[in-house]
């Protein structure tokens, strides 16, 4: 994971997903992040691994395991969260970031963003580096 991305799981509120319905929440979602090649078999990965990307596991070809989201704040933009967002909310997830976990909105995603180390890195990473050598 690159220093400019924050990572954030998905996590269901309650087990199980309809699969159908995720299935197309994934097609609607890939209008923003098309899907690229993954690294594995297991995995389905939208948008860029170097920028913001999602990659979903899959224990078995219909049962998703985890979601892992990975926000580029060097470009993401308003109509991408809102994308996720929509995503989260059609598919009944919260967002887990650093053992948080809350609602999938804009509003938390971007104070989460604006106080991550990512957002102070990219800021001003003269200054993110010289507090990282003085600790």
């Amino acid at each position: 994971m690159a220093i400019w991305q924050v990572p954030f799981l998905l996590v269901k509120k309650e087990q199980g997903y309809a699969i159908d319905s995720f299935l197309a929440s994934l097609q609607t979602l890939s209008m923003h992040f098309p899907e690229n090649p993954s690294w594995s078999n297991c995995l389905k990965q939208f948008g860029d691994i170097e920028s913001t990307c999602l990659e979903i596991s899959f224990e078995d070809t219909d049962v998703i395991g985890e979601i892992e989201l990975r926000v580029d704040i060097r470009s993401i933009t308003l109509p991408q969260l809102c994308a996720i967002c929509e995503f989260a909310r059609a598919n009944d997830l919260v967002l887990n970031y650093e053992g948080e976990v809350c609602e999938a909105t804009t509003d938390k995603f971007l104070t989460i963003l604006r106080s991550s180390n990512a957002y102070k890195f990219v800021k001003d990473p003269i200054r993110f580096i010289e507090q990282i050598e003085h600790k």
